[in-house]
């Protein structure tokens, strides 16, 4: 059995990607588990994946580096539920040092070792930091991003379908620049050439590289501090249709937290509309467009939404949410 750890800042596109790659996967015959890692008990992730037939477990008390007999435990668990050729573990969003508290304490203290650990990114918050733009976050978390970057045995630049040939070309020339000698692939999780390519280098890894973050615990506990969680389930229903009434929902959302300044680290809903179909949606700070245009299909009477948020800010968010 292969373990593959696959970490990435809040809103990478991780998940999307790793179903799209299990579902080719198991098309082949090959036999896959996901693990999740997140908090709370209304967790999008999870159920995004279980929605789509893929075994999927979660260790929900935090993240892998602080929780690695949990990690094990939901490993071990997979191995006897469906005895997977291969295992993704989905790290948190703010994950940082997993080399260090993940990737060494598996490779020396357990029979159970990852053989690669991929880093996404979304290609439009990459190119803000490569050209040095502001980012609504502090310089712990900018660090942090970075770091996870720096570890990573292969950087994947997601979401490549929301840029143009030029960002992308500029991408192509920063990174070498600011990330020496880091392998590279650029992709869109909807397109199997492209996460063909991934899996093709990660399968033939024997185990991580095991690169240095470069970040320090104090800098990793200062970023993770200015994250608040946030999880609720909600429902909605409308005689003739809810699009809508969702659609303001999240409208009315965003503009409270611009009200009282707070940064968006990552906003998603998993809805599950009457006649079961689902989907999901993810909302960033840079990003005011994409996220209504993955609502667009949804209509019905009925849904329940479940909500994960990671919202930058000092102050306590309860009072922002509905």
């Amino acid at each position: 059995m292969d373990l593959h750890l696959i970490s990435g800042f809040l809103g990478s596109g991780k998940t999307t990607a790793i179903v799209h790659l299990s579902k080719m996967l198991m098309r082949t015959g090959l036999k896959v588990g996901v693990i999740t890692n997140d908090q709370g008990k209304y967790l999008v992730d999870t159920a995004f994946i279980n929605a789509e037939d893929i075994p999927a477990v979660d260790v929900q008390s935090g993240c892998f580096c602080s929780h690695l007999d949990d990690l094990l435990e939901q490993i071990e668990h997979l191995r006897q539920k469906i005895d997977p050729d291969l295992i993704f573990a989905e790290s948190i969003g703010t994950a940082g040092n997993l080399v260090g508290t993940v990737v060494q304490p598996l490779l020396n203290g357990t029979s159970c070792f990852a053989k690669s650990l991929s880093v996404l990114t979304d290609a439009r918050l990459l190119l803000r930091f490569c050209q040095g733009l502001s980012l609504p976050f502090s310089d712990s978390v900018c660090r942090l991003y970075k770091g996870q970057i720096n570890e990573s045995d292969i950087l994947i630049v997601n979401k490549i379908d929301l840029v143009t040939e030029s960002d992308i070309a500029l991408l192509k020339k920063h990174i070498p620049e600011i990330f020496p000698g880091k392998f590279t692939l650029f992709q869109s999780a909807f397109n199997e050439d492209n996460i063909a390519a991934w899996y093709r280098f990660i399968s033939g890894m024997q185990n991580c590289a095991q690169l240095g973050s470069g970040l320090d615990d104090r800098v990793k506990r200062l970023a993770i501090g200015r994250f608040r969680w946030y999880e609720k389930a909600y429902e909605f229903s409308h005689a003739v249709d809810i699009h809508d009434m969702l659609l303001g929902f999240l409208e009315k959302l965003l503009r409270d937290l611009e009200r009282v300044h707070c940064a968006i680290g990552h906003i998603k809903c998993f809805i599950r509309t009457e006649n079961d179909r689902y989907y999901k949606v993810s909302i960033l700070t840079f990003d005011d467009v994409a996220w209504k245009t993955s609502l667009s299909p949804l209509h019905a009477r009925y849904a329940t939404l479940i909500m994960n948020a990671r919202i930058l800010t000092d102050e306590p968010i309860d009072h922002v949410f509905p």
